[in-house]
C-alpha cells in the first residue's frame, strides 16, 4: 500500500494504481542517485538506511499492523454493545482486501485485463470515463457476487481500480481519516456501499482537547479546588475574592493544634462541618482520623463535645512529637489560588485573600474589577477555578511571591496589568476637577471609606493624617483633591517620605479643559498631576493614572513604597469612588450625543449630493452656465429614485471644472458625493475630462470587475479604486467630524457626559461618538469596499456600476437619527464580519500560541556560575536583571 505522499502522487498524475511498484522502483532509483540530497532533506531516510537497503521502501506498507483486541473493548451504549471505532475500520480494510482479491482472480480467470491492469479492448482513456464505470458496476467491485455477463474487460479495469483505491483509502483512514478523501466521482459509489460513515483513526483519537492525550493524560482533576462563574465587587478590595458560603463549608484547612490556637479549633470542632465557621475531620497524633459528626441532635452535639476535648498541645515524647490537625472550613484572610483558563502567562493564576460572602443566595465568586485585565476576564458568563493549597509551605510561598500585589508588573515588558477602569475614572476626573468641592461630613465620610479599604485592619481604622480646609468662609469646604491627598499621605509606610511627582498629562488634551490653544492653555491647565509632599496640588485622576498604563500615580507608588502600596492605593481609590458615585450619580442622555442646530446644518450641507453646494464649494464663476448644466446632469434618473450616472456632456462640463479648479478636489470638503466617486473613478484608471464619460466609465468598470488577478492592465483596478474612494472620503469626513465635534455639540464639553468618558478614557472612543452623531462613514468588509454581486450591484436597490461612494458602502446617516435600509444592511454585513474574524482568530492564535508553549517546555534555564563562582541564573536579561524589578 502506498503513502498519503504516494497516493497524492498517484491521483495527480493519473497513475494507474498498478504503478505503485513502478513508484517504488522510482523512489529506489532517486535514492541510488541522489541520497545525499535526500538525507537532508529527509531525515528519517537517513536512520532508515542503516535497516533498509532502500530506505525509501519505509514510505509503502505490504502488512498493516493491527492492535490487540484488548484495546479495542465493545462500547455499551444503554443495554446494546457496539463495536470499537478502530475495529469497525479494520472491518472495512478486511472486507475491502477480499473485495479485491476476488475482482483480482475474476479477472485473472476470465483474462480480462493486461498484467498492467488495463483491458484488452481498449489501450487508452479509462480514466476519464472511469467514475462512470463504477456508478454502472454492479456489486461484486467491493466483495458481492459478480455477474458473467454483464462484466466486460473495460468494466473489469474499472472495478479493479476503483478497489485499489476503495481500499487506500480505508487504510488511510486507519492512521488519519482526513487523508482518506476519494477522488472526484467515487462519493456515490461510497455512500451506496454504506462505508460513508467517518469513523475516527489513530490521529484523530490522539490529537487535540478530545484526544486521549489531554482528555485523560494531561488534564487531571484534583482535590480541595472549587469552580464557579465569576461576578464584579467593588466593595472588596484588589487583592481579595469574595467565596460564597457554600464553596466555604466544602473547603478545608488542615491546621496543627498549637497553645495558640487550641481554644479557636475547639470552638470550630463543636460547631461541626454544617455550621459556618466549622471543622469537619480531626487526624489524632497517632494518624487515625476522626469525622467530626454532623447535626443539631443531643447525640452528634455530644461526640463534638467530646472530640473537642481531646485536642491537646504536642508532647515531644508522644508519638514523635506530632501533633494534631483539624481540618477546619475556609475562612477569612486564607489564601485562594485562582486561575482562568486559558492560561497563558504568569499571571494568569494569582494568589487571593479570601472573604466569605455570607449571603444566602450567593453562588459565584467575586472578584474586583481592578485584576480582569490580568486574567483577561470580563463579568458576561466567565468561569474561574480556585485552588486551596493544603501546607504552610505554599500558604507562604502564596502571601509572598504569588499574591496579587506581586503579579502588578507584566513579564512581559514590565507595564502594569493592574488598573482601574470605567465608572472608577470618571468619578475621580469628576472629583478631582477645580470645581468640586464638600463639607466636613462629607470629606471624613470619603476618607473614611477610602481609609477603611486601604489600611485598616481587621475592621478598625488606624488615626489618620487630615487635612485642613481649602476655603474657610462663609462655609468650611474641602476640595476633592485633597480628599485623594489624605489618601495618598495615609498610605504612605510609616518612616518613608511622602511622595513628590510631577506628571505629564497624556490622556486628556488641555485644549479641551482650557478652551485655548495649546501653548497658552498649558501654563494653567489642570490636567498636569503635580504632588508635592502627598498633597495633590494640580491635576486630574484619569485612566493614565489610575487604569493600567505606565507613569503613572499607582505606578509611581509600585516603584516608591513596594507592591501592598499600590494595591492599597487602588482599592482606596476604587471605594472613594464608588462612594463619591453615590452622592453625586453620573449618567448620559440623548442631549450629549445631539448637535447644535448650526453645526447639523452644516453637516448636512457638507454631505448633500447638489449642484449649488458643490459650486458653492469650488468658487466658480458662471453660475447660470452651470447650473442649466447640472440641471441636465441630474435630470436622468433611475426608475427607483436614485442617481445614476449623467449624459456625456454634462458629466464632462462639470468635471472639467472641478477637475481644473481643485486638484482632484481632495482638499475640498464641501464636494457632494456623486463628485468624489467621479474624482475617485478618474484617479484609479487614469481618465481625463474628455474620457469620463457614461459608457467610458460604466464600460472600464465592468471589465475590471470580471478582469482577473493576472491582468497587468485591469487586474488591479478594483483595488486601486477602492484606495481612492476610500483615501478621498477620509478627507471629506474628517472634515466633517472635525467641524462637529467637539465644538459642535449641543452640550459642550466637560459638562458633555459622553465626551468626557471618551476623553478621559472612561469608555469608548472619538469614533463611537461621531458614529453617534456624525455619519457612521465607510463601512469595510476585510479591508475593502463592499464588493460588488455579478450584476455589478452591492445591493439591488443601486443601479449597476455605480460610482457613487454610497453604492459601496459610505453610511452618511448616524444613529441618532436613524439609518435607511441600505446603510443598515451594509452595517450588519461589517458586524458580522467582525464577529467572524474575532472567532477565528481567537481560536487560530490560541492554537498557535499553545503549540509553541508546548514545545518550549523543554527549554529550562540553568544555574550556571560566573567566574567569581556567583549565581547568574536567577536574573534575566541582557544584564541579568528581572523585568519586573528593574
Amino acid at each position: 500500500m502506498v503513502s498519503c505522499f504516494t497516493q497524492r502522487l498517484v491521483f495527480s498524475t493519473n497513475l494507474h494504481p498498478s504503478t505503485v511498484e513502478l513508484v517504488r522502483d522510482m523512489l529506489r532509483c532517486v535514492w541510488m542517485q541522489d541520497s545525499a540530497i535526500l538525507r537532508i532533506v529527509l531525515p528519517f531516510l537517513h536512520s532508515a538506511s542503516a535497516k533498509f537497503h532502500h530506505p525509501t521502501d519505509v514510505c509503502f506498507m505490504d502488512v498493516m499492523p493491527v492492535s490487540p483486541t484488548m484495546c479495542r473493548w465493545p462500547r455499551m451504549i444503554g443495554r446494546q454493545a457496539f463495536e470499537h471505532p478502530a475495529t469497525a475500520i479494520y472491518s472495512r480494510v478486511i472486507k475491502r482486501a477480499a473485495a479485491l482479491r476476488q475482482i483480482a482472480e475474476y479477472t485473472r480467470e476470465n483474462n480480462l485485463v493486461t498484467p498492467q491492469g488495463l483491458p484488452k479492448t481498449s489501450g487508452g482513456g479509462l480514466l476519464a470515463k472511469q467514475s462512470q464505470q463504477v456508478q454502472q458496476t454492479e456489486n461484486g467491485s467491493i466483495g458481492h457476487n459478480i455477474t458473467p455477463g454483464l462484466m466486460t474487460a473495460e468494466r473489469a479495469a474499472a472495478a479493479l481500480q476503483a478497489s485499489v483505491i476503495f481500499l487506500q483509502a480505508a487504510v488511510n483512514a486507519v492512521f488519519d481519516v482526513n487523508t482518506s478523501v476519494l477522488p472526484t466521482g467515487f462519493e456515490p459509489r461510497l455512500r451506496r456501499s454504506g462505508d460513508s460513515v467517518q469513523l475516527p483513526g489513530l490521529r484523530q483519537r490522539l490529537e487535540k482537547k478530545e484526544g486521549l492525550f489531554r482528555m485523560y493524560m494531561m488534564g487531571k482533576r484534583v482535590n480541595y479546588a472549587c469552580r464557579s462563574v465569576i461576578s464584579p465587587d467593588p466593595n472588596l478590595r484588589v487583592f481579595e475574592v469574595g467565596v460564597p458560603l457554600f464553596i466555604a463549608h466544602k473547603l478545608t484547612f488542615p491546621e496543627p493544634v498549637t497553645a495558640e490556637n487550641i481554644s479557636k479549633l475547639r470552638k470550630l470542632v463543636k460547631a461541626g462541618p454544617d455550621v459556618y465557621p466549622g471543622a469537619k475531620l480531626v487526624q489524632m497524633a497517632d494518624g487515625s482520623k476522626q469525622i467530626i459528626p454532623p447535626g443539631n441532635s443531643e447525640t452528634a452535639f455530644t461526640r463534638r463535645l467530646a472530640i473537642s476535648k481531646r485536642l491537646a498541645v504536642p508532647h515531644p515524647e508522644l508519638h514523635g512529637g506530632m501533633p494534631m490537625v483539624v481540618h477546619r472550613h475556609l475562612e477569612d484572610g486564607d489564601f485562594l489560588v485562582m486561575n482562568r483558563q486559558p492560561t497563558l502567562h504568569k499571571p494568569s493564576m494569582q494568589a487571593h485573600r479570601v472573604r466569605t460572602i455570607r449571603a444566602p443566595g450567593a453562588k459565584t465568586l467575586r472578584l474586583h474589577y481592578a485584576i480582569c485585565k490580568a486574567y483577561n476576564a470580563d463579568f458576561d458568563g466567565d468561569e474561574m477555578n480556585g485552588h486551596f493549597p493544603q501546607t504552610y509551605q505554599a500558604k507562604a510561598e502564596m502571601a509572598h511571591l504569588a499574591a496579587v500585589p506581586y503579579q502588578y508588573l507584566t513579564p512581559k515588558d514590565g507595564s502594569p496589568l493592574g488598573g482601574l477602569i470605567q465608572d472608577h475614572v470618571i468619578a475621580t476626573v469628576k472629583l478631582t476637577i477645580r470645581d468640586c468641592f464638600f463639607d466636613e461630613d462629607e470629606y471624613l465620610d470619603l476618607v473614611y471609606n477610602g481609609l477603611y479599604a486601604s489600611v485598616a485592619e481587621d475592621g478598625c481604622v488606624p488615626d489618620a493624617i487630615l487635612l485642613p480646609p481649602a476655603i474657610l468662609k462663609p462655609n468650611r469646604l474641602w476640595t476633592g483633591k485633597q480628599v485623594v491627598s489624605t489618601l495618598l499621605m495615609n498610605i504612605v509606610p510609616v518612616g518613608l517620605p511622602q511622595l513628590n511627582a510631577c506628571l505629564e498629562g497624556r490622556r486628556t488634551k488641555v485644549e479641551l479643559w482650557a478652551g485655548a490653544p495649546f501653548a497658552i492653555a498649558r501654563v494653567l491647565s489642570d490636567v498636569d498631576l503635580v504632588i508635592v509632599g502627598g498633597y495633590v496640588a494640580s491635576g486630574l485622576l484619569d485612566k493614565a493614572h489610575i487604569g493600567s498604563a505606565s507613569g503613572g500615580l499607582v505606578h509611581c507608588f509600585y516603584e516608591a513604597y513596594g507592591p501592598y502600596a499600590a494595591s492599597q492605593l487602588l482599592s482606596g481609590i476604587s471605594r472613594v469612588a464608588d462612594r463619591f458615585l453615590k452622592i453625586t450619580s453620573f449618567s448620559m442622555s440623548l442631549a450629549d450625543i445631539m448637535l447644535s442646530e448650526k453645526a447639523d446644518k452644516d453637516r448636512r450641507r457638507r454631505f448633500k449630493v447638489g449642484s449649488r453646494v458643490l459650486l458653492h464649494a469650488h468658487g466658480m464663476g458662471g453660475q447660470h452656465e452651470l447650473s442649466s448644466k447640472l440641471r441636465l446632469c441630474y435630470a436622468t434618473r433611475h426608475p427607483r429614485g436614485s442617481c445614476v450616472l449623467c449624459t456625456t456632456e454634462a458629466t464632462t462640463f462639470v468635471f472639467q471644472k472641478i477637475y481644473d479648479s481643485v486638484e482632484g478636489s481632495r482638499n475640498v470638503p464641501n464636494k457632494g458625493m456623486q463628485t468624489l466617486g467621479l474624482c475617485a473613478f478618474a484617479d484609479a484608471f487614469g481618465l481625463t475630462a474628455d474620457t469620463l464619460t457614461e459608457e467610458n466609465v460604466k464600460h472600464l468598470y465592468r471589465m475590471a470587475h470580471f478582469a482577473p488577478k493576472t491582468d497587468e492592465v485591469l487586474g488591479g483596478k478594483m483595488a486601486a479604486l477602492d484606495c481612492a474612494v476610500k483615501d478621498r472620503i477620509k478627507h471629506s469626513q474628517d472634515a466633517v467630524c472635525d467641524a462637529a465635534i467637539p465644538s459642535g455639540l449641543y452640550i459642550p464639553f466637560p459638562a458633555n457626559a459622553l465626551q468626557l468618558m471618551v476623553h478621559v478614557g472612561a469608555k469608548g472612543g472619538i469614533v463611537n461618538a461621531q458614529q453617534m452623531s456624525v455619519a457612521l462613514g465607510q463601512i469595510e468588509l476585510e479591508g475593502r469596499r463592499v464588493p460588488l454581486m455579478l450584476s455589478g450591484r452591492s445591493l439591488p436597490s443601486f443601479p449597476p456600476y455605480d460610482v457613487r461612494p454610497r453604492a459601496g458602502g459610505m453610511c452618511t446617516h448616524r444613529f441618532l437619527t436613524s439609518m435607511p435600509a441600505q446603510e443598515l444592511f451594509f452595517h450588519s454585513m461589517a458586524g458580522r464580519d467582525g464577529l467572524i474574524d474575532t472567532a477565528c482568530k481567537t481560536s487560530r492564535s490560541g492554537y498557535l500560541q499553545r503549540s509553541l508553549i508546548k514545545h518550549l517546555e523543554g527549554v529550562i534555564l540553568p544555574i550556571t556560575l560566573d567566574r567569581r563562582g556567583r549565581f547568574r541564573s536567577l536574573r534575566r536579561g541582557a544584564h541579568h536583571m528581572s523585568i519586573c524589578t528593574k
